[in-house]
């Protein structure tokens, strides 16, 4: 077994945030449909209304799920599905050469796994619209429908990652761009480094950060010192 595992999130991680915010609105616009056609807005208080477009705004669908399911008695699944099957394309996202060749030599020394907030569907579009189809396989991606009703940066989310992989977090590194997450993931001991592909704050891109970690065997990697 390969004894580290990189440990990765996918929207805006692995590909620029203005694909990212291109995906948001798709999904803002498809909420606000949703709500609007099921007469939701009509049945809530304005309070309810403006906390539920905060959420909106934020990008929190599955957060927003949640509230739909316990208060109005929604079927999650059905808004989940509506609101995040989206076509990665609409959002820009398109195959990463370098992605792809840097992904394809961490893959012969290391375990990697996604770890995403996102719907399995779309993960799996995303996969290979990135061209990462033939490394990074569903069956290495942790997402909400495995995370015992967590959602990421909730340390139940991380506890069911580390049960269903097999590690500890002596044994992985994790990437991320939503510094929260990061710093959730240090509280616990994790080694975490934080992507930042739009250049504006103190992250790494996602091109350097796995450059760096190639730079290093993994005899000779420190993962304390990343």
């Amino acid at each position: 077994m390969k004894a580290i595992t990189l440990v990765i999130d996918l929207d805006s991680t692995l590909y620029k945030h203005d694909s990212e915010v291109r995906a948001d609105r798709l999904c803002a616009i498809r909420a606000n449909r949703f709500l609007k056609d099921s007469g939701l807005l009509k049945r809530m208080s304005h309070s309810h209304r403006s906390h539920i477009a905060r959420l909106i705004i934020q990008g929190r669908m599955l957060s927003i799920s949640r509230l739909l399911g316990k208060d109005y008695g929604i079927d999650r699944e059905e808004f989940e599905d509506y609101v995040l099957d989206g076509n990665p394309g609409e959002a820009g996202i398109k195959r990463d050469r370098k992605l792809v060749s840097l992904i394809s030599i961490l893959a012969k020394n290391y375990r990697i796994v996604l770890f995403t907030n996102s719907k399995r569907i779309w993960v799996g579009r995303t996969i290979k619209a990135l061209g990462l189809g033939g490394i990074i396989t569903m069956d290495m991606v942790m997402s909400p429908e495995l995370m015992d009703g967590c959602i990421k940066p909730e340390p139940c989310a991380f506890r069911a990652l580390m049960r269903k992989f097999g590690i500890t977090k002596n044994s992985m590194i994790f990437l991320d761009d939503r510094m929260y997450n990061v710093r959730q993931a240090r509280k616990m001991g994790i080694t975490s480094m934080h992507i930042d592909n739009g250049g504006k704050r103190a992250g790494k891109s996602i091109y350097s950060a796995l450059e760096r970690i190639i730079s290093y065997s993994t005899r000779q990697l420190d993962i304390t010192k990343l």
